[in-house]
């Protein structure tokens, strides 16, 4: 097998958009979901409705989400995503050019995405009701175990923000892109994990505070 990374995309999230505030907690994509090859739309938590669509080019560079969710918790995730395969080696990049005050959205590496319980690593920009943009970073270990920022701090940023995650050598990386280079966010072991394993990355977007809006 090869040690080179296999890039996943670069992806562009063009608007993330909460669907409480534009459909008004109806439960139903705020637009009607598309393909975008070579990624998987994925739904998670009983309670998450979205939909998400190419954006520009039809090569799955440029998305917009569409989405309402719990968010990203301790112990679950509810969000909409869009997934590939990762082996071992991998990296994945996203640019978020926008966010709805409330919402977050960054990238993930999952043992299981259709799960929101799954062992999984998680970089996420979030933007507060005052317009304010972080970015953090979160590991589970295990599935139904709690996830922690362990060392990680919260950054503050600006939008647009490009996020990097990778993986190689039994180590997972997440970084924010600058133009000096990477700022580590957060690097964990996962040999041991259960995200030893193969598992799927790419990008997830949730509506933190849909409730409030």
């Amino acid at each position: 097998m090869s040690r080179a990374r296999r890039r996943l995309s670069t992806l562009a999230l063009v608007a993330p958009t909460l669907l409480a505030a534009a459909a008004g907690h109806a439960q139903s994509p705020c637009f009607d979901p598309e393909a975008v090859p070579p990624w998987q739309a994925q739904t998670v938590g009983v309670d998450s409705f979205g939909a998400s669509r190419p954006e520009g080019p039809p090569d799955g560079a440029e998305v917009a989400v569409c989405v309402e969710s719990a968010g990203f918790t301790p112990l679950r995730d509810d969000f909409q995503g869009l997934f590939q395969g990762a082996d071992h080696t991998f990296e994945v990049e996203a640019t978020l050019d926008e966010l709805d005050p409330g919402a977050e959205a960054g990238l993930v590496l999952s043992r299981d995405p259709r799960r929101p319980e799954a062992a999984m690593l998680r970089v996420i920009a979030q933007r507060d009701l005052d317009g304010d943009v972080t970015v953090r970073a979160a590991f589970r270990a295990m599935e139904g175990g709690p996830a922690s920022a362990l060392d990680s701090e919260a950054v503050p940023v600006e939008l647009p923000v490009t996020l990097r995650l990778w993986r190689a050598s039994g180590v997972a990386h997440t970084a924010i892109v600058t133009e000096n280079g990477l700022e580590p966010v957060l690097a964990v072991p996962v040999d041991g994990t259960d995200l030893e394993p193969k598992g799927s990355a790419g990008l997830a977007a949730a509506s933190a505070v849909a409730a409030a809006l």
